[in-house]
């Protein structure tokens, strides 16, 4: 069966359009023919340099479209950094392989130039009014400027349809939802990608760095109690039994304080109840009742 080709279809193409092309011919399957451990001490420093600007261009679109603006905080067994370096490697291998293809490389700068001459020409003409100069008085450096910052934003359309056609932002939020222990790096020190994911694995809802209230705990505690049944009965006795794993550790007062504050009292409402003179006390028993569950949680 003969695969559909994009250059077939009548009208814009479309970024499902794109990702229905990519799934039928994934080009990250593809091998490279370029070999770093063959080439120059020239050839790998341009290998080097575009896989730097792919990998800087790569991760200022994923911050865009997701908001995740760096994947240090992940391991190279996490599928994001799998599919940067993957995408890295090919790809910048492809652009050292175009070196050594003067025909392509012509076919390939020429379609750049038409795609962008209109926006060159308003650059050029936009600079033109901001300094008063006549296009054929602008210097070679003041044009290069000018046309690096279309290739500058070239690249990031062409990064950010490269993105979304490899469902990047879907495969983020798969990585929020479905992460393991393994997709995060152990030698990043402040990892707070993983110590909000360690909180939310022992089931703290609290952001990294951020201390839970004691109804933050026991709503922990509360989701932590499976929906459905669990084939583990222990596990399910030790949810099920964990107010009175508490309980059993205050004394009769501490009991009645914490029972009314989950049912939502005040404190001063608690100290009323409870005949304090005030509510200083119960906020002290409080935190010691507070600190049972941070040691029970961790």
């Amino acid at each position: 069966m003969k695969k559909s080709s994009l250059l077939e279809k009548e009208g814009p193409i479309t970024i499902d359009d794109l990702k229905a092309n990519f799934k039928e011919n994934d080009f990250t399957t593809m091998k490279s023919k370029f070999n770093p451990k063959k080439a120059s001490e020239g050839e790998l420093f341009l290998y080097g340099r575009a896989k730097t600007i792919f990998q800087q261009s790569w991760n200022d679109k994923m911050g865009e479209l997701t908001g995740l603006s760096s994947l240090i905080n992940f391991s190279d067994d996490s599928p994001l950094v799998s599919l940067e370096k993957t995408d890295e490697t090919l790809v910048s291998g492809i652009v050292m392989e175009l070196r050594e293809d003067e025909e392509a490389l012509d076919r390939i700068f020429d379609s750049y130039c038409r795609i962008t001459e209109e926006r060159c020409i308003e650059e050029i003409a936009k600079y033109a009014e901001e300094t008063g100069k006549d296009p054929y008085d602008m210097t070679e450096e003041e044009l290069e400027t000018i046309f690096n910052g279309v290739v500058d934003e070239f690249l990031g359309k062409m990064m950010s349809l490269f993105l979304q056609t490899q469902s990047v932002p879907e495969l983020v939020e798969l990585q929020k939802s479905m992460a393991t222990h393994e997709d995060f790096n152990e030698s990043v020190v402040q990892n707070f990608s993983k110590i909000d994911f360690d909180r939310k694995w022992t089931h703290s809802r609290s952001e990294a760095g951020a201390a839970l209230s004691l109804e933050g705990l026991i709503d922990a505690f509360q989701d932590a109690i499976p929906v459905e049944p669990v084939n583990n009965v222990a596990e399910e006795i030790e949810l099920i039994d964990f107010d009175r794993k508490v309980l059993e550790k205050l004394n009769e007062t501490d009991k009645k304080i914490y029972l009314l504050k989950k049912q939502g009292y005040t404190q001063n409402e608690i100290a009323e109840k409870l005949g304090f003179k005030n509510s200083s006390a119960i906020s002290k028993r409080l935190a010691k009742i507070k600190q049972l569950f941070t040691e029970y949680i961790y």
